[in-house]
C-alpha cells in the first residue's frame, strides 16, 4: 500500500540512496561518487508535503502525454534537419590552428609565432606577455617566438554536424535562440570537411538554418505551450463543475464568475453629507467624472515631466522640470484636503486608493523637507507610483491588472516549483563542475563554485543567456586535472554536461516557464471571454454597485424588499431596466423572472447580483450541479454574515432588524415575486378594508349630520312655539283676525273664548 503511492515511491528512493552513499562514504569509486550526487534530489521530497506544489506537479504529469508528443515530434524534425546538417555540413566547421593553411593536407608539423598582440585577461587578470603585471602597459604587440603543432578541429565553444548527436545537439540549442546566428554563419562560411572555411562562401545556406528556425522556433516549441495551456483549460473546466463535466460552457463561464464577484465584490458606502451645503458641493466636484479625468490628465502629466529629466541637462531646463513637479505636487495635495474635507477622514480612509494617495503626498513632502539627495529623489518618486491609478480609470489596464492578481496565487506555486528545481540542479552543478577550470564564459561571475553563483547561474540559463557557451566550458578537457582529487579551479569538465543543461532548459524553459505562459493566458482568456460571451462585464457589475450605493448608503450588503423596484429602475441593461420604462406588472413580472429566493425581510448584495446575472446570462441555478450550487451558497452565507455584522454596527439600523425563517408550509423559500405578489395582495385587503371604513365612517357622519340638522329644526320650533305661549309677539288685531294699523299683531282673545 506504501509504494503504491508515486510520491512514497520517490521518498523511497531517494532515502535508499541515501543510506547505500552513507554505507559507502569512504569508498573512492566513481559510480559511488555519482551516487553520492544524486543526495541533492532530497529537496524533492518536500513537493508530496506541500499541497500547493503537489497541485503544480499532477498537473504537469497530467500534461506529459501531449508533452511527449510534442517531444516525439520535436525530435523528429530535428532528426530530419540534423541528417540534412551532416550532409550539408559534416566536417565542414573544422579548420586549422594555423591561419595560414587553408586545406586539411597542409595542416601538419608545426609553425612559429614571432609577433602578438598584447591581451590582459581578466579571468585571470593577467597579461599574455609574462613581462608585463599591470592593466594599464598590456597594450600593442611583443615579439615572441613559439613552436606550435598545427591542429584541423571544429570550433569548441559553438556546435557542429560531425555526427547526429553533435547535429541534433546543436538543433536544439538552435532551438533555443542561443548563438544560432553563430552557428549559421559558420555554414555560410563553410567549404567542404577538407578546405577551411572561407568568408560568405555560400550565402544559400541560410536558407536551411532559418527554415529550421522557423519551423523548430516559431511552430514546435510554442507546441509546448499549447499543450500545457490546453490542460490547463480542461483541468479548469473539472474544477468549475467539481470534476463532473456536467455543466455547458457558459455555465462555467458564470460560475467562475460568481466565485470571483464573491472574493471581489461588496457593496460600497455612499458618502454624501446633506447637512452641509458646502461638503456637499465640494463632494459632488471630487465625484465627478470630470475632475477625475482631470487627475488623470495631471499624473500622466507628471510622469511625461519626470520622464523629460537627462543626464547634464541644462540649469534652466532643471528649473523648469522643478517647477513643473512643484505644480504637480500642489494638485496632489489640494484634491487629498479637498476630500479630506468632504468625506472626513473616516471615510476618506476607508478606500484604500485614498490611503494610496495620501501616503504619496506624505511621501513627497518628506522628500522636499530632506532636500537634495539621494534618499530625497527616493522619496519624490513615489509621485510616479500614482500611475497605478490608471488601472481604476482604463478598462484594457483593469483587465491586465486583474488577470495579473488573479494569477498571482498560482504564479506563486509555479514559482516555488522553479525555486525548487533551480535548487536541485544547484547542488548537481556544485557536485560536478564546481572545481572545473574557469574558461572564456565560465568564469568568476558565472560558475558553480558556491550555492547562489550556481542559483545565479541557473537563472541565466533559464532566461538563455549564453548557457550553451558555458555548457561548452563546462565540457573542457584541455589543459586541466584529469584526476579526481584535483585542485578547485584545475580540474577537467566533464562530458555529461549537455545532459546537464539540456534537461534543466527542457525542465526550466520548455516546461516551467511555459506555465507561468499558460496561466496568465487562461486568466486573461477567462476575463476576456466574461465580457464578451457571458454578456456581463465588469462595467455592468460596477454600474450595479453605484446603483446599490443609491438604495444602501452604508453599505451594510441589504436593503428592504420593497427597494429592489427603485433599484433595477436606476440599474443599466442588462442586470438592470433602466430606460425601458417598464409599468408596475412589466417590473413585476421581471421581478419574477429572476428567480430570487429570500428567507427574510432583507434582500442581500450577492443574492440580488447573483440573479441578475443568472437571469442576463441565462443560467438557471436549480440546474447546476449540486456541489457547485452548495460551494456557491456557503460563500455567500460567509459574506452575508459580514454584512449582518456591519448592520448591526450601525446605529441607524438597528431598529431595522432582520427577519429570518420566512417561508412556506411545506419549508420552501419563496422567491421575490411571490412575496411582492403577498404584499400586493395584502395592500389591496389592506385597501379594501381601509375605504371600507372610509364609508362606514361616512355613512355614520351623513347620519349624525342628519339628526343634528332635526334635532335644530325640531328646536327652533319648539322655541317659536313657546314664544307664542309665553305672549312674546303680541300683534293687534280686530275681532275678525285682521291686522290692525301699528304694525303689531295682536290678538284680542273674547273672554269667552276657550
Amino acid at each position: 500500500a506504501y509504494l503504491r503511492d508515486p510520491w512514497n515511491c520517490m521518498d523511497c528512493f531517494i532515502v535508499v540512496i541515501g543510506i547505500v552513499g552513507k554505507c559507502l562514504q569512504g569508498q573512492n569509486i566513481s559510480w559511488v561518487r555519482a551516487l553520492r550526487t544524486l543526495r541533492a534530489l532530497r529537496p524533492l521530497r518536500t513537493i508530496g508535503r506541500i499541497p500547493e506544489l503537489k497541485v503544480v506537479v499532477n498537473a504537469l504529469f497530467k500534461s506529459m502525454p501531449g508533452l511527449f508528443n510534442v517531444a516525439v515530434i520535436a525530435l523528429l524534425f530535428w532528426l530530419i534537419f540534423g541528417i540534412l546538417g551532416m550532409t550539408l555540413f559534416m566536417g565542414a566547421f573544422a579548420s586549422c590552428s594555423d591561419a595560414d593553411v587553408t586545406n586539411r593536407p597542409e595542416c601538419v608539423d608545426g609553425y612559429k609565432t614571432t609577433t602578438s598582440d598584447r591581451e590582459w585577461s581578466s579571468i585571470t587578470r593577467s597579461c599574455n606577455d609574462a613581462t608585463i603585471s599591470t592593466q594599464a602597459a598590456c597594450a600593442g604587440t611583443y615579439s615572441a617566438t613559439a613552436w606550435t603543432t598545427r591542429v584541423w578541429s571544429s570550433p569548441s565553444d559553438t556546435g557542429n554536424f560531425n555526427h547526429i548527436g553533435n547535429a541534433m545537439q546543436t538543433l536544439f540549442e538552435m532551438s533555443t535562440t542561443e548563438g544560432w546566428t553563430t552557428v549559421m554563419y559558420n555554414g555560410v562560411d563553410a567549404r567542404s570537411d577538407e578546405m577551411a572555411p572561407e568568408r560568405n562562401y555560400n550565402p544559400a545556406a541560410t536558407l536551411y538554418f532559418v527554415s529550421f528556425m522557423v519551423v523548430a522556433n516559431f511552430f514546435i516549441l510554442n507546441l509546448f505551450v499549447g499543450i500545457i495551456l490546453d490542460n490547463f483549460a480542461k483541468l479548469a473546466s473539472a474544477s468549475a463543475d467539481g470534476g463532473s463535466g456536467l455543466m455547458t460552457k457558459a455555465q462555467q463561464q458564470w460560475v467562475r464568475s460568481q466565485q470571483k464577484y464573491q472574493r471581489t465584490a461588496a457593496p460600497v458606502q455612499l458618502n454624501y453629507y446633506p447637512e452641509s451645503k458646502e461638503r456637499t458641493a465640494v463632494y459632488k466636484v471630487i465625484e465627478s467624472k470630470n475632475f477625475e479625468w482631470f487627475i488623470m490628465s495631471a499624473i500622466m502629466a507628471n510622469a511625461v515631466t519626470m520622464a523629460a529629466e537627462s543626464y547634464g541637462q541644462a540649469d534652466s531646463t532643471t528649473r523648469v522640470l522643478e517647477g513643473f513637479g512643484y505644480f504637480f505636487f500642489c494638485i496632489f495635495l489640494l484634491e487629498a484636503i479637498a476630500k479630506l474635507y468632504a468625506m472626513y477622514p473616516k471615510a476618506y480612509f476607508n478606500d484604500r486608493w485614498n490611503c494610496f494617495d495620501f501616503f504619496c503626498v506624505c511621501t513627497t513632502i518628506i522628500g522636499y523637507i530632506i532636500g537634495g539627495g539621494g534618499i530625497a529623489s527616493m522619496f519624490r518618486l513615489f509621485r510616479l507610483a500614482r500611475v497605478f491609478r490608471l488601472i481604476r480609470t482604463l478598462k484594457g489596464l483593469r483587465m491586465l491588472f486583474n488577470t495579473l492578481v488573479m494569477s498571482f496565487p498560482s504564479l506563486i506555486n509555479i514559482g516555488g516549483l522553479l525555486f525548487l528545481l533551480m535548487f536541485v540542479y544547484g547542488v548537481l552543478g556544485m557536485n560536478i563542475f564546481g572545481k572545473v577550470k574557469f574558461g572564456e564564459h565560465l568564469n568568476e561571475q558565472a560558475n558553480f563554485r558556491d550555492f547562489g553563483m550556481s542559483l545565479m547561474l541557473l537563472l541565466r540559463t533559464v532566461t538563455g543567456e549564453a548557457w550553451n557557451a558555458i555548457m561548452y566550458d563546462c565540457m573542457n578537457t584541455s589543459d586541466c586535472d584529469s584526476n579526481v582529487d584535483c585542485e578547485i579551479g584545475e580540474c577537467c569538465g566533464s562530458e555529461g554536461a549537455p545532459l546537464y543543461f539540456i534537461t534543466f532548459v527542457v525542465f526550466g524553459s520548455f516546461i516551467t516557464l511555459n506555465l507561468l505562459i499558460a496561466v496568465v493566458l487562461d486568466n486573461f482568456s477567462n476575463n476576456k471571454k466574461q465580457d464578451t460571451v457571458t454578456h456581463v462585464s465588469e462595467d455592468d457589475v460596477e454600474d450595479f454597485a453605484e446603483a446599490w450605493k443609491k438604495v444602501d448608503p452604508h453599505a451594510t450588503g441589504f436593503i428592504q424588499m420593497t427597494k429592489l423596484a427603485f433599484l433595477l429602475n436606476i440599474t443599466s441593461p442588462p442586470l438592470g431596466v433602466k430606460g425601458k420604462n417598464l409599468s408596475r406588472l412589466g417590473l413585476l413580472r421581471f421581478q419574477k423572472n429572476l428567480n430570487l429566493r429570500v428567507d427574510s425581510n432583507y434582500l442581500h448584495y450577492q443574492d440580488v447580483l447573483q440573479a441578475l446575472t443568472s437571469h442576463a446570462m441565462g443560467i438557471e441555478f436549480d440546474k447546476l450541479p449540486t456541489a457547485v450550487q452548495v460551494a456557491l451558497e456557503a460563500g455567500k452565507a460567509r459574506t452575508k454574515q459580514q454584512s449582518e455584522r456591519q448592520m448591526k454596527r450601525l446605529e441607524t439600523h438597528k431598529r431595522h432588524a432582520i427577519k429570518h425563517g420566512i417561508k412556506g408550509e411545506d419549508g420552501e423559500e419563496y422567491d421575490v415575486a411571490q412575496m411582492f405578489a403577498v404584499e400586493r395582495m395584502q395592500a389591496a385587503f389592506r385597501g379594501f378594508q381601509a375605504r371600507k371604513k372610509a364609508r362606514l365612517e361616512a355613512e355614520e357622519a351623513s347620519r349624525r349630520r342628519g339628526v343634528e340638522k332635526a334635532e335644530l329644526i325640531l328646536a327652533h320650533v319648539k322655541g317659536i312655539l313657546a314664544e307664542v305661549e309665553a305672549g312674546h309677539l303680541r300683534g293687534e288685531c280686530d275681532a275678525s283676525g285682521r291686522e290692525l294699523p301699528g304694525g303689531g299683531r295682536r290678538v284680542v282673545r273674547d273672554s269667552a273664548a276657550p
